[in-house]
């Protein structure tokens, strides 16, 4: 009941979102309190992940100190506890190892901006709710985050339209930064169907 009522005091819809990349490494907690809950996890191409990272730092290299060149910034991001993606991936593979990633819907970002509304109807049959057609097309955004948490690397502006993006993971990190992340992390490619 503590968390109904703080959902309704932010707000009066009958459905709530929270999100964070803290759930389902909680999984078995949130599941003594809250039988059976409903997790969407989204995920993308490690490789691109990183390439994004990679050009917010580019775009502000003056605010970071330290780690000279793409190849340390790289294993700092990955690295067990490397946040965001280091600490994240590590948790990942405990929901995979506990068993608990067949109780959670993937999403991957390339099938919810190539195919959206496909990939909305699965989300609403998981969610066990009414499917809803959505205007891809023209996006509005309603919740607002302090990017600042985040430092350079937040970025959460919606943009307007759905489409699909071109990965530049090869472009920007090359081909042997790119193999590296494959191979290390090979049990997220596979486990999410991505092709080396």
């Amino acid at each position: 009941y503590a968390m109904h009522g703080y959902f309704k005091a932010l707000t009066d819809k009958d459905y709530a979102i929270d999100k964070s990349r803290a759930w389902a490494v909680n999984y078995e907690f949130l599941s003594n309190i809250y039988p059976n809950p409903k997790m969407i996890c989204m995920v993308r191409d490690l490789r691109d992940i990183i390439c994004s990272m990679e050009k917010n730092f580019r775009k502000h290299p003056d605010l970071i100190t330290g780690k000279p060149t793409i190849i340390e910034r790289v294993s700092d991001w990955m690295e067990p506890d490397g946040k965001p993606v280091g600490i994240t991936l590590k948790n990942l593979k405990e929901v995979f190892h506990r068993g608990w990633n067949k109780n959670i819907l993937f999403v991957r970002h390339e099938d919810l901006t190539t195919s959206p509304q496909a990939t909305m109807d699965k989300v609403h049959d998981f969610l066990e709710i009414n499917r809803y057609t959505y205007d891809f097309s023209e996006i509005k955004q309603v919740t607002f985050e302090d990017d600042k948490f985040h430092g350079i690397y937040g970025d959460h502006k919606i943009k307007a339209q759905v489409q699909p993006i071109k990965s530049m993971a090869k472009e920007i990190l090359g081909d042997v930064i790119c193999d590296q992340i494959y191979e290390t992390f090979k049990w997220y490619f596979l486990s999410f169907n991505y092709t080396k």
